[in-house]
Parts: structure tokens; C-alpha cells; sequence
């Protein structure tokens, strides 16, 4: 197991400070069998959570390039999940009651509900591209989203000391009503209906290593959460 401590990390008083893309664990294949146990789903998520750091890597020197304005309603929805990742999921304040221990069940269900944001977003993206010569951007999705995409952002306020289950329905309903609004056509209906106006001759689309190893949500990322339970 290997943690790469950040220094620039540490200077935006991002902590833990620690390089989710140089950082690395080998006992992945050791640790599935407790993972299928515990959630199924749980190693896709982490994988398609890594490949999000990852691909916002490789995109910052094309938006120092030429701007985020000028990328692929996708690259815009892997740049805002990241920053979800980075600043509302992998970030922690150990001086607050609510952030500075978080269980196995919190740290999955927020990594789920983030990347279930990012899956439904690119699907809604693929599939209203053109539709009634309207086109779905991230910020429209984004601004349709409104209280949902702030219930998004405050998952760590989440006080574990309201217990396992009511948390477990906080965020199972957070989930739903996700799928609701960018499956369930309440997307496509708002931009059928009331997201054109005239601007001249054109359309325009409104708008959508906790310290205590356990307790960390870096470590999901990785496979130290299960070395020391």
C-alpha cells in the first residue's frame, strides 16, 4: 500500500492530503470476496469513480488550453463529478460531528449516489442530443436539478450518530429521486415546454484518509478501508 502525500493538496487545505492518482493498494483481488458480501455494486462504483479522477486529469490541460466552454457536454459531467469526488466525498473535517468518522455504509452510498448522478447525466446528454432541435447541456440538467443537486453536494453532513438506517433512507431516497428527474422524462418534458426562449435567429437552452484508517473515504478508493476492520 502506498500513499502519495500532496503538497499542493495540503496548500488548498484539502486534506486528507493525499494523491488519489499516484496512491495505490495491491490487495484489490484479496479484498473482493468481502466487497460482494458487503455491496455488490461497490467495485464497479470505486472503478468508475477512479476513471473519473483520472480522465479530469487528462482534461485540465485541455481546459488550460482552450477553456471549459469549448469541451463535450461529457467532459463537462466528468469535470463537475470529479469535483464532487474531490471536494464533497474525499475531502473530510475531522472537527465537525458529522465528518469526522464515517462508516463502510455512508462512504458506499455516498460514492453511489455521486457516480449514479454521473451515469443518468451522460445518459440524458446522449439521449435528448437534437431531440426537437433542442440539446441537452450539463447546464441545463444542472440547473433543472436545483435542490437535488445541492442534496448531492451535502451528503457528508449526514450525522452517522442518526444511525445506519435512517441515513441508509436518506440516501436511498436521494438515489430514487435522481432517476426520477433524469430517467423518468421530467427532463425532456421542462425542455418540451419551457426550455426555449428567441434570441434572435437561435435557440437557447436554459437551464442542470479519514485519520482513524476505518473512517477515511480516501480509502475506498483503494483497499486499506478492509486491512485494519
Amino acid at each position: 500500500v502506498f500513499w502519495g502525500l500532496d503538497k499542493k493538496l495540503a496548500q488548498r487545505k484539502h486534506f486528507p492530503s493525499v494523491n488519489w492518482l499516484i496512491s495505490y493498494s495491491k490487495y484489490s483481488t484479496a479484498l473482493e470476496s468481502f466487497y460482494e458480501k458487503f455491496d455488490s455494486d461497490f467495485i464497479d462504483i470505486r472503478t468508475k469513480a477512479r476513471e473519473v479522477l483520472q480522465r479530469e486529469d487528462d482534461l485540465n490541460e485541455i481546459v488550460q488550453l482552450v477553456g471549459k466552454d469549448a469541451l463535450a457536454e461529457s467532459d463537462k459531467i466528468t469535470l463537475e463529478t470529479a469535483k464532487l469526488l474531490r471536494e464533497d466525498y474525499l475531502a473530510q473535517n475531522a472537527f465537525t460531528p458529522y465528518d469526522k468518522y464515517c462508516p463502510f455504509y455512508k462512504s458506499v452510498w455516498m460514492m453511489r449516489n455521486i457516480i449514479h448522478f454521473y451515469n443518468l447525466a451522460n445518459q440524458s446528454v446522449e439521449r435528448g442530443a437534437g431531440m426537437d432541435g433542442q440539446k441537452i447541456t450539463y447546464s441545463l440538467i444542472k440547473h433543472h436539478l436545483g435542490d437535488l443537486f445541492y442534496r448531492l453536494v451535502s451528503q457528508k453532513f449526514e450525522d452517522p450518530a442518526e444511525g445506519e438506517d435512517v441515513l441508509t433512507e436518506k440516501f436511498k431516497k436521494l438515489y430514487e429521486d435522481l432517476t426520477a428527474e433524469l430517467v423518468l422524462g421530467k427532463l425532456c418534458c421542462l425542455i418540451a415546454h419551457h426550455g426555449r426562449k428567441k434570441k434572435g435567429n437561435e435557440n437557447v437552452a436554459f437551464c442542470v484518509l479519514r485519520v482513524e484508517i476505518r473512517n477515511i473515504r480516501i480509502c475506498m478508493l483503494s483497499d486499506d478501508y478492509c486491512l485494519m476492520m
